[in-house]
């Protein structure tokens, strides 16, 4: 396109073409630059992070850590370290061979500035591009008293001070290139993709990834961009499986792109599924059963999952020979069996683990990746439902309007975080998926009439949800505000008849559920303690703080108020930015603040077009009070009963809640956003539309990059 023709398309944006275009290209030519903007990199690492400073040295005395694997190419080797007083003493490092022999030294004057705790990194020769790496230990002398960063009860080598083995600590290492040298992400590409396919099934290549993000996420954007465009003339079927598509190839490549248990609490979840598929139990709510089977902890050990994880300079083990190293283990064939105790899953019902279950015995007698990988698709088979339900609730909301279905459908396809928690082992999958079938079900009935059938499907519904997991009894506040709309608005014996045969459905299948629920070890209420998920003295009892601390997420504490948040200015955006849009492994994978700073002025401009909408079309949202009701409702009951869950009397130090718990309401809060854009006309609103999905997808590519980097860079 030449420079008239921009210029003019910038002034008359017209199609979904050529708004793409405008909105894509400027946003694409940042992303290649971001690839090809080179940084600091490791050159490997002893898959450690820092979680505590575990191992204190005293001075003159010799910390060695031992079993480490010295990359090629490597120049320095950081430790991180605190002290007490000023910066970090002066030190010395030797490397030593397994005979003992001493094959590099290295000495750190005392720092002159001032500062507890620091990474600190002693310059080696570099070592040459072959072999890949050389076995190796680091012996570090400091001459003063430190602690060194590390993390507790991980099974490996030792560390030892003065020859001497001590505790069950392991020290954190990293290895970096010599100082100054720098990479792109795109130069480091072929070895990102080669990092990337170890502990994946048999199948599974460096090959993969170029396929993944060089075909199939493109042809899906490309796919997206077509539904957009065609959307008046398109049939609901095909929209529905085009949008389903979509959502398909994206959860498709975040299952083959996260590492192995990388993602929050996932081996808890396929501890619990491997425990149903093998034993035909739940895992156990009471403690003293080993957690995990014998084959999951041979897993989690060689990926080392539990020791990279939370913090963003944790990385799993790169070199080929540790996936040779857990075959080895793995061919001493551990038990399957011998898990199923108390994890943080424990306490849901098994309807999800069902699911999963078949994606488990689909995997056969394969690998332990095999059968993480086919339970990952399955999870995101329930995603993609989640964006198809969307979109079915979409066309009963405006059943002319398809843009406006397949914008909000594809808004949340494209979410990152909706689509990266999608890929994982995880049951708020299940919840996600559930919780908008239940949307477009109530939206059925708003549109159309509550029928015995429709009214037998909600109750059912709202009965399995809670057996899903415990929170999704907040959504029977959603159902209340939708049912009793309907019966204000209807006032019919028919509309009491489907409401009560509502409440029927929902009661039987608790009832069904609590007469199986004994054998699955758990109680009719799939709460943590086993009790009601409230009552009213709990309610009341604990009102007041709860609305204090729901406030203090979003607003600042009023004088009255106690200060629970005095270290963190405005939590909301932690949970419900950072957390809620990308923020990928176990949290600790995000963008620089830039990219959230626009994502938070794009749900203002968002906030903004819902008032003007409220002005404009305020008689089209009188007569259909009912169906806006819940809508809104369905993200402010969620909010709300999260932040009761994490309310707490003292302060916090840590945010604890998580943007994943919002998914729940993903479905109405992209109908909510891209039907605000309407207020600007039908015209604006598919360029607006447009617009805002074409950036959703360059986030979401953007976001599987930086993943790719935090992981195996």
């Amino acid at each position: 396109m030449g420079f008239k023709r921009w210029a003019r398309a910038l002034r008359d944006p017209g199609d979904v073409p050529r708004t793409a275009l405008l909105v894509g290209v400027p946003l694409v030519i940042c992303l290649i630059v971001w690839a090809c903007w080179p940084r600091p990199y490791y050159t490997g690492t002893d898959s450690i992070r820092t979680r505590d400073f575990v191992q204190q040295v005293r001075a003159d005395r010799t910390l060695c850590v031992r079993g480490l694997q010295l990359p090629a190419q490597t120049g320095l080797v950081e430790f991180e370290i605190v002290t007490e007083g000023p910066g970090p003493p002066a030190m010395k490092l030797a490397l030593r061979s397994p005979a003992g022999t001493t094959i590099a030294r290295s000495r750190l004057p005392d720092a002159a500035r001032a500062g507890a705790r620091a990474k600190v990194a002693f310059a080696i020769p570099r070592r040459p591009d072959t072999p890949d790496s050389v076995p190796v230990s680091a012996c570090v002398t400091p001459q003063r008293t430190i602690r060194f960063g590390g993390t507790l009860s991980v099974a490996g080598v030792v560390p030892t001070v003065d020859g001497r083995p001590v505790g069950q600590e392991r020290i954190a290492v990293w290895f970096r290139p010599p100082a100054g040298s720098e990479r792109s992400l795109l130069a480091q590409i072929p070895t990102v993709f080669h990092r990337a396919s170890l502990f994946r099934p048999a199948w599974v290549g460096a090959w993969t990834y170029y396929v993944l993000l060089g075909l199939v996420l493109p042809l899906a954007f490309g796919l997206a961009l077509y539904l957009l465009n065609r959307a008046q003339t398109l049939s609901w079927r095909r929209l529905g499986a085009g949008v389903f598509a979509v959502a398909l190839a994206i959860t498709l490549s975040w299952a083959l792109l996260t590492p192995p248990f990388q993602a929050p609490d996932e081996q808890d979840h396929f501890a619990y599924v491997q425990q149903l598929a093998e034993n035909g139990k739940a895992a156990s709510q009471v403690p003293g059963t080993p957690p995990w089977s014998s084959s999951l902890v041979v897993a989690l050990q060689s990926t080392w999952a539990l020791a990279a994880n939370e913090q963003a300079d944790g990385r799993p083990p790169w070199l080929a020979r540790d996936e040779r190293a857990w075959a080895i283990k793995d061919s001493r064939d551990p038990s399957k069996k011998d898990g199923g105790g108390a994890t943080t899953a424990a306490t849901h019902g098994p309807v999800y683990y069902g699911a999963m279950t078949l994606a488990y015995r689909a995997a056969g007698d394969s690998s332990i990746w095999s059968e993480l990988t086919a339970m990952r698709i399955m999870s995101g088979l329930l995603s993609a439902l989640t964006v198809l339900f969307v979109l079915l609730a979409g066309r009963e909301i405006a059943p002319s309007k398809p843009l406006f279905a397949v914008g909000a459908a594809l808004l949340v396809a494209l979410n990152p975080m909706f689509t990266f928690i999608g890929a994982s082992v995880n049951n708020d999958v299940g919840v996600n998926a559930a919780a908008a079938l239940l949307l477009f079900l109530i939206m059925l009935a708003a549109r159309r009439d509550l029928t015995l059938p429709l009214a037998l499907a909600i109750g059912g519904t709202l009965g399995v949800l809670p057996v899903i997991k415990g929170t999704s009894y907040a959504l029977y506040v959603v159902a209340a505000i939708a049912l009793l709309g309907l019966l204000l608005k209807v006032r019919s014996r028919k509309v009491l008849a489907g409401v009560a045969t509502v409440v029927l459905a929902l009661v039987l299948v608790q009832i069904g559920w609590g007469s199986v629920a004994a054998q699955f070890g758990r109680t009719t209420f799939t709460t943590p303690g086993g009790g009601a998920p409230i009552t009213g003295n709990s309610l009341w009892s604990t009102a007041g703080p709860s609305l204090s601390y729901l406030w203090q997420i979003f607003l600042p504490s009023l004088g009255f108020m106690y200060d629970h948040y005095p270290l963190h200015d405005w939590p909301a955006y932690t949970i419900y930015i950072v957390r809620g849009w990308a923020s990928f492994g176990w949290y600790a994978i995000v963008f620089p603040p830039v990219v959230y700073a626009v994502i938070l002025a794009g749900i203002g401009c968002t906030l903004l077009s819902a008032a003007v909408y409220v002005r404009r079309r305020f008689d089209w949202l009188k007569e259909n009070w009912v169906i806006v009701a819940t809508l809104v409702a369905m993200p402010i009951v969620v909010v709300a009963a999260v932040e009761r869950a994490f309310a707490t009397n003292g302060q916090r130090a840590l945010i604890a809640e998580m943007g994943r718990y919002l998914f729940p309401a993903v479905g109405a809060l992209g109908l909510l956003a891209v039907g605000a854009y309407w207020a600007w006309g039908e015209r604006w609103a598919a360029r607006i539309t447009t617009g805002v999905v074409v950036s959703a997808m360059v986030l979401t590519f953007a976001s599987q990059l930086l993943t790719l980097r935090g992981f195996y860079t």
